[in-house]
């Protein structure tokens, strides 16, 4: 399980211990060595202060690979989690509610004790949990028909506020729908950490199951990307707007 599927659980990890550090650094939040040096597993690997990404405003979009994505407590304070629409047409996960006053001394997340809005228990998609507006039929490219509150008829799925989208993409078997594109060959997401992931579709069922230490035994699988992306116009926007002034 851990050769093959643990792409998800690293990717998070690059992201806070790799990715976002070098955000802060190239800022001037905080400081990095400029040799990076290597960690052997089980090392332990120096923690930053990750305090000042609140002030960026950050948002970590996942579409098709929600299911995977190991949870939002792995995610650093002040990165925002968001879903995206993909060809999953159920209820996606909510939020808990925000600047709820405080009515104990003990439990400081007072929004926990409140449904999230747009609930149902039928797994109906509710739009409004996804990172979405309504737009008109001229609307490029992903569009899907829905009853808006504004009296638009047509859903445009709206990557364009994401700062960073975890996707998985399989190069060598590649499939996408207008609802799961290839975000990973798109020139305008850079590739910030990708690991492999098995394509369990197109490997034999038997070292799909066993796992040996052998070349020849693993040269039969086939492996997808399992990435973090960038959204470079955004990145780089913020990052000149956050360089700190000495």
């Amino acid at each position: 399980m851990y050769s093959y599927y643990h792409a998800p659980l690293k990717v998070v990890h690059d992201f806070e211990v790799e990715i976002l550090p070098k955000l802060l650094n190239s800022t001037g939040h905080i400081y990095l060595p400029s040799h990076h040096p290597h960690y052997e597993k089980g090392e332990v690997q120096p923690q930053y202060n990750l305090t000042h990404l609140k002030d960026f405003g950050l948002r970590l979009c996942v579409g098709k690979e929600w299911h995977r994505f190991p949870g939002s407590y792995l995610i650093p304070e002040g990165i925002r989690v968001d879903w995206i629409k993909s060809e999953f047409s159920g209820l996606m996960p909510g939020r808990f509610e925000e600047n709820v006053p405080h009515t104990s001394r003990f439990w400081l997340r007072d929004g926990t004790k409140h449904v999230p809005s747009g609930m149902n228990d039928m797994n109906r998609e509710e739009l409004d949990h996804l990172v979405s507006l309504c737009a008109d039929c001229c609307a490029p490219p992903l569009l899907l028909r829905r009853n808006c509150a504004d009296g638009c008829d047509i859903f445009q799925v709206d990557i364009s506020t994401c700062d960073y989208l975890i996707d998985l993409d399989f190069p060598r078997n590649p499939s996408f729908t207008p609802f799961e594109p290839r975000y990973a060959v798109d020139p305008a997401w850079q590739r910030l950490a990708c690991v492999p992931f098995l394509d369990a579709r197109n490997s034999p069922a038997i070292t799909r199951i066993l796992w040996l230490p052998s070349e020849s035994w693993l040269r039969g699988n086939e492996y997808g990307d399992y990435c973090l992306l960038g959204n470079q116009e955004r990145l780089s926007r913020k990052v000149e707007e956050k360089k700190v002034v000495s």
